[in-house]
């Protein structure tokens, strides 16, 4: 069990689902985030990309994330700041733990996000967390071509 993260470009709706089709299922919490996709919808695909973002380690490389993106030390780690604010650095990509789409809209944000801290995930010792972040990174530069990353 983990952390899935699969990436898609080139969405187009499907009348059916078959093995070239992706049914996706937005955040009960976010359904914003999807930026126009619709729930439980078919889509073929151009391109996918797949990664696994971690089991238990995962919620420490979030808290990572936001430590090193300038987020401040909240009750229960950097993410709780983060799940208090309305915006801020990757502040989408942050709901951890759960699932939910993120569409082109806010994968373009999210990507401005990663160009800006690239030289601090550079700066984080673990070559564990900057070959995640370069993970992320070409999920979100995918779903910017009509496309969509799904976090389950």
């Amino acid at each position: 069990m983990g952390l899935e993260v699969l990436a898609f470009s080139g969405l187009k709706e499907s009348p059916v689902e078959d093995d070239n089709t992706v049914v996706l299922n937005l955040s009960e919490k976010h359904p914003e985030r999807a930026d126009g996709l619709k729930d439980s919808q078919a889509y073929t695909y151009q391109t996918k990309f797949e990664f696994r973002a971690g089991a238990l380690g995962a919620e420490n490389w979030f808290n990572e994330l936001a430590r090193m993106s300038g987020w401040t030390l909240g009750r229960e780690g950097f993410l709780s700041s983060v799940r208090n604010a309305d915006s801020g650095p990757f502040w989408e990509m942050m709901f951890f733990p759960a699932e939910g789409v993120i569409g082109p809209v806010t994968s373009q944000k999210l990507l401005g996000d990663f160009h800006t801290y690239d030289d601090r995930a550079r700066l984080v010792s673990s070559d564990l967390f900057y070959d995640r972040y370069q993970n992320w990174w070409k999920a979100f530069e995918m779903a910017i071509n009509d496309g969509a990353v799904v976090i389950c």
